[in-house]
């Protein structure tokens, strides 16, 4: 879902229009706010709902024992070991099965000074628990750790709303090593952390990438990294966006077809501070909340199955002449 639509809309929704009493930087604020409250939404109402995948790799010991987590984590479901491994493998240990979280944080010590062994007898093993502190995975005991990739489940943070900034490609821009000249670029030390992608008309299409601001030199002069390949043909022309970090212009697609909470919700803000009623916009805000949590808490993979009946008349006399009974007992 388009920012600018949502832009639109929220204008439309609130009778703002063309209005210029508000610019659009305000009321993607006000967007955003909405997003952040869809997204407490889900998650209270279905903590499966919104799920993404960090895939890592311990080294083994307790030097590993301490992973980083995603800097979008907010939540974790669940952590398998061996992920995408089948049974049958030429290392029995090495198949896919789920890490056992720390139940009570008071017996992360457990198995210390042998009161259950660490490695049973004949070669066996026993996996690590898993808890969160801070911004850290951490197993227990750690020397436990073994080495093996993992796959951690997790509900991520809400991405903060915001606008790309698009600016003309001027002739004489020219990437020259880590450092790149952008004429129209118009840079500022909030931009370090952000990325520039680049929309060259060809011959130059292959430096149509993302690159991260790693420093702001001058209003026109940035450097960037991954370093731009050589070969770069001039004049050139096109435009480029700058997205600052950590923040994205469109809603998860899992909240698209609820993106007029965050049109109705932003409508609100911008009456209320217009000092116009919101009666109706609060109600149909309530409204969509309940239609919401409703439909995403009763969500369900698969349907559930009528249970086998072995008894009375069935499927005739192939079955034993009665159900499941005759042939089978």
């Amino acid at each position: 879902m388009a920012l600018d639509d949502l832009i639109a809309r929220a204008r439309l929704e609130s009778g703002l229009r063309a209005n210029a009493y508000y610019d659009n930087d305000q009321i993607v604020r006000y967007l955003d706010a909405g997003g952040a409250e869809l997204a407490d939404i889900f998650t209270a109402a279905n903590q499966h709902y919104v799920i993404k995948e960090f895939d890592f790799t311990t080294t083994g010991g307790s030097a590993a024992a301490i992973v980083s987590l995603p800097s979008d984590f907010q939540q974790g479901h669940s952590l398998e070991i061996y992920p995408q491994t089948y049974n049958g493998v030429s290392t029995p240990n090495q198949q896919t099965r789920t890490i056992r979280y720390l139940p009570n944080w008071l017996n992360r010590n457990a198995y210390a000074g042998n009161a259950f062994p660490l490695v049973i007898a004949g070669g066996g093993f026993v996996d690590p628990v898993y808890t969160f502190l801070d911004a850290k995975l951490r197993f227990y005991p750690p020397q436990l750790t073994p080495a093996a990739p993992f796959k951690l489940y997790y509900t991520p943070q809400w991405t903060t709303l915001a606008a790309k900034r698009t600016f003309t490609v001027d002739p004489s821009d020219n990437p020259a090593g880590p450092d790149w000249s952008f004429a129209n670029g118009a840079f500022t030390s909030a931009d370090i952390g952000a990325t520039v992608t680049p929309a060259f008309a060809a011959p130059n299409t292959a430096f149509n990438i993302a690159y991260t601001i790693t420093n702001v030199l001058s209003p026109t002069f940035i450097a960037v990294t991954p370093t731009p390949a050589g070969g770069f043909t001039g004049p050139a022309s096109g435009t480029a966006t700058v997205a600052t970090a950590g923040t994205t212009d469109t809603i998860p697609a899992v909240m698209a077809p609820w993106s007029e909470y965050l049109v109705v919700y932003a409508a609100i803000a911008i009456n209320t501070d217009r000092e116009r009623g919101t009666g109706e916009l609060e109600r149909k805000l309530n409204a969509l909340k309940a239609r919401i949590t409703s439909i995403i808490a009763v969500r369900q993979e698969e349907p559930q199955q009528p249970p086998l009946s072995r008894g009375g008349a069935g499927w005739g006399d192939g079955w034993g002449g009665g159900g499941w009974g005759g042939g089978w007992y």
